[in-house]
């Protein structure tokens, strides 16, 4: 069985660099090093990745799997830093990882549902923000967390997001080469 390992390339290493200084003293709700989280994104994006592509050493070799981990690594920088979009891009970022950062950041007077739909036109995206989805539902990485309704009702939104953005993978022609239609969904 093929699998797509991750691959150190100088933009991959470079996103690394970033995220090291960015998120060097954050920690997380459960107390962990905020730093593991994009990790835990960009390997959960490349096992979609597995799951949605036929062809995993077209994958593999492509540069579309570098832009994946990429923008895995650094989907939390905008929100979580002054860095924006344009430093990025100076920084050297290409234009896919860009847009899928656009896409993946939040803006703080948009509405959650809006923010997942506006998503559905970017593949890179859609990858990343269910890797993001699936390590933030995971409640065994929550031990100092307390149940309450505020955090259900957390998990119920990313559990609603999480299935608006799969069933568009599943009932989508979904190429990583092909821009996405909004409409189709």
């Amino acid at each position: 069985m093929n699998k797509i390992v991750i691959i150190y390339t100088p933009n991959i290493n470079k996103a690394l660099r970033l995220i090291t200084e960015v998120h060097k003293n954050q920690v997380d709700k459960a107390g962990v090093a905020y730093i593991l989280h994009p990790f835990i994104v960009a390997e959960n994006a490349m096992n979609f990745c597995h799951k949605f592509s036929t062809d995993i050493e077209k994958v593999n070799k492509s540069q579309v799997l570098e832009d994946i981990i990429v923008s895995a690594l650094l989907h939390d920088v905008v929100e979580d830093s002054n860095i924006t979009f344009e430093e990025l891009e100076k920084q050297g970022f290409n234009s896919n990882v860009i847009k899928a950062l656009r896409c993946l950041t939040h803006n703080k007077n948009e509405d959650y549902d809006d923010y997942i739909h506006r998503m559905i036109d970017n593949a890179i995206a859609i990858v990343v923000k269910m890797a993001d989805l699936r390590h933030n539902m995971c409640i065994d990485r929550m031990d100092n967390t307390v149940f309450d309704k505020r955090f259900l009702i957390k998990q119920n939104t990313y559990n609603r997001a999480y299935n608006i953005l799969s069933d568009y993978v599943m009932f989508c022609d979904f190429d990583f080469d092909k821009e996405r239609d909004p409409s189709a969904i």
